[in-house]
């Protein structure tokens, strides 16, 4: 039996298993969680949020432009 066939009789572990990093190393881990947080979280939040701030600011632009265009008119009485 030469050195090869030796070697091929031996049970070799999977190459994801060999590579397997330790227990408690959790670094990539992590770093994939913050970046999910941040997709699911943060950016939906802060683009609703900030369309609403630039709902708030043209509404009342445009509400102040409207009163003082059609100034004297009865249908501005009516609004709240």
């Amino acid at each position: 039996m030469g050195p090869r066939r030796l070697l091929s009789g031996r049970r070799r572990c999977p190459r994801w298993l060999a590579g397997a990093a330790p227990v408690g190393d959790d670094g990539r881990v992590l770093g994939a969680v913050i970046i999910a947080v941040i997709l699911v979280i943060v950016i939906p939040v802060s683009v609703a949020m900030s369309g609403a701030v630039v709902a708030g600011i043209l509404g009342w632009s445009l509400k102040d432009t409207a009163e003082a265009t059609h100034e004297g008119s009865e249908l501005i009485d009516l609004n709240v």
